[in-house]
């Protein structure tokens, strides 16, 4: 019995098969406009070319116009049912799916585990933000030497792989290394997750994302949770740490190693609630200075945070700032992959009277690089801005010098190079000179925890805020995230962050050596060559393999690192636990993975 819609499946001269092949190409169109994932472009395509034959072989076997020699006509029809059926099928599995990488070895951390794109990407939910981009001076080759030129840790390792004899580029060499480093003991401070497989270490070069677990932490927990159990409430005034005073015990060792004075740092909440609170403070536009200066493609956490506050400040009538005039990113110039200093001066120097705020990434999450943020505070201040930073890859990872440089203020989180532990407390920066400020001088949100100790459990609605970076605390501390923080804190106090950012120059020129020897062809390193403008990330995109296929055997070969899309891979040695032998074993792995 002929079907109902026979009519458009049967083979005749005049529907040469145009209703199926329309149809996908349809189905094609729409999965573009989704571009969930581009494996279902590929799928679709194939499906494309095999109803294109189908209805070739159909048209080819046509007697009298309607009639078939080897294939009747039911048979045709339950072909194209089954190509269709498989083309739409294959498009609602992309949709349910397509989110979703097919790779397993992404690390999953606070920040980790969003894909980075463009802020300024057109749709109904984006804003058009002007990008600055320099131009003159230096071609980009000369830029890029010269910035080479400037990394003397390179001869520093040619010579010590002279004196021992040995090739550089050897796992000799990186024994060797480690064998000399002053540090090394630290490394049994921390735990290591295993391969599964194995049941060895493994190599962990991901603490740009989350780091490790110090082993004191467990102590630490252990004894503020016996304490809660024994003694309940009064542990607020009793013990090792009595809890109404937790964060005096992390307080300086966090001023040190941020380079501030203990009144200038707190360790509270967590890092964008830091940034708004800190918003609230130091965005105070007017009608002529209303601007924020950051980063182009900053964490999209950052660029809530900043967005929301312009918005929700008004102009002077009942209007609101629009995002569109009053936010500006300074990006790389076409071709380059990081900004340059000189740049960011540039544009400081013909808009800095309309700027308000630079808020910058202090090293950048995607590139890695490290601002200037001496020079870029002195040039703000010069142009009458206020000048803070995020530090959420630069605490623990890079020499601060927040109260010499003469920051307004910053923040970061303790999770990523200060191994807290995930989703823990941050810290924040406000310099001495707004230490003694009221709310009318310096507005801010308030919080019991913000107030003068001695007076604290007063009924009063009167705020007397602490003096310094404290004032901006708004409820108490979490205690046993405190203490996470302090078991860390502790190793960097005894390592010191001088010593081991001297490592971690080493480390990254060792890892830097190691790419442009072996994988000259395979892979680019998107980071400055000047160890000094970055951390202790690489950020490497792979020109020959699938980002996919090089994770998957990375973490096959027991190397955890993360990516970000679509063709970046970031390699972090944090040197209080990484060694030059990981470096090694990393890029021998890359290696192997691109020459099989």
């Amino acid at each position: 019995m002929e079907c109902q819609w026979s009519h458009l499946l049967s083979v005749k001269s005049n529907t040469n098969g145009y209703f199926y092949f329309s149809a996908t190409i349809l189905v094609l169109i729409a999965t573009n406009l989704f571009k969930r994932t581009q494996k279902t472009k590929f799928y679709l395509l194939t499906l494309l070319l095999l109803n294109g034959a189908v209805e070739y072989v159909a048209l080819m076997m046509i007697r009298n116009g309607s009639h078939l020699t080897h294939i009747n006509e039911h048979q045709l029809t339950q072909l194209r049912f089954i190509v269709a059926s498989f083309c739409v099928a294959t498009f609602f599995l992309a949709l349910l799916f397509g989110g979703k990488s097919s790779s397993t070895g992404k690390i999953a951390g606070s920040r980790a585990a969003a894909s980075v794109k463009s802020n300024n990407k057109s749709n109904e939910h984006s804003y058009k933000i002007q990008v600055y981009r320099g131009s003159g001076g230096e071609s980009k080759d000369a830029y890029l030497a010269n910035q080479a030129k400037k990394n003397t840790f390179k001869d520093r390792l040619v010579q010590l792989a002279q004196t021992q004899n040995t090739r550089l580029i050897s796992s000799q060499f990186a024994s060797y290394m480690d064998s000399i480093d002053d540090l090394k003991q630290y490394r049994n401070e921390f735990f290591y997750p295993l391969n599964e497989k194995t049941g060895k270490p493994l190599t962990y070069l991901c603490g740009n994302s989350l780091g490790l677990q110090p082993k004191r932490v467990t102590q630490y927990v252990n004894e503020e949770l016996k304490k809660w159990a024994e003694v309940g409430v009064e542990g607020h005034f009793t013990g090792t740490r009595p809890w109404f005073n937790i964060e005096d015990y992390v307080v300086e060792l966090m001023a040190r190693v941020v380079g501030a004075k203990p009144i200038e740092v707190a360790v509270c909440h967590t890092l964008t609630v830091n940034e708004h609170l800190l918003l609230v403070s130091f965005y105070q536009p007017t009608a002529k200075r209303h601007k924020i200066l950051i980063e182009e493609n900053p964490f999209p956490s950052d660029m809530h945070a900043i967005i929301s506050h312009i918005k929700s400040v008004r102009n002077g009538t009942d209007e609101r700032f629009d995002p569109e005039e009053s936010l500006i990113q300074i990006g790389p110039r076409k071709g380059e992959d990081f900004v340059r200093t000189e740049d960011i001066l540039d544009l400081l120097e013909k808009q800095g009277d309309e700027i308000a705020l630079i808020l910058l990434g202090g090293v950048h999450f995607m590139s890695g690089q490290a601002f200037d943020y001496e020079t870029i505070t002195k040039k703000g201040h010069e142009k009458g801005c206020i000048v803070g930073f995020d530090f959420a890859h630069g605490a623990g990872n890079i020499d601060l010098k927040l109260h010499d440089w003469d920051v307004d203020f910053a923040c970061w989180c303790t999770y990523k190079y200060l191994n807290s532990g995930p989703g823990n407390l941050g810290g924040m920066f406000v310099h001495e000179r707004h230490a003694y400020k009221n709310l009318d001088e310096l507005p801010r949100y308030a919080g019991w925890w913000g107030h003068k100790r001695d007076t604290r459990f007063r009924l009063t609605n009167k705020f007397d805020p602490q003096p310094g970076a404290a004032s901006w605390q708004l409820s108490n501390p979490i205690v046993l995230g405190m203490v996470a923080v302090q078991a860390s804190l502790e190793l960097f106090d005894k390592a010191t962050i001088a010593q081991l950012r001297q490592k971690s120059y080493l480390l990254t020129s060792y890892l830097e050596m190691l790419i442009d020897s072996e994988l000259p062809k395979d892979v680019t390193i998107l980071t400055p060559r000047d160890p000094k403008l970055r951390g202790c990330q690489l950020s490497l995109r792979f020109n020959t393999k699938p980002l996919d296929e090089v994770m998957d055997k990375l973490k096959e070969s027991g190397v955890i690192c993360d990516e970000r899309e679509p063709d970046i891979i970031r390699i972090a040695p944090a040197p209080l636990y990484n060694t030059f032998e990981e470096v090694y074993n990393c890029v021998m792995i890359l290696k192997a993975i691109h020459r099989n």
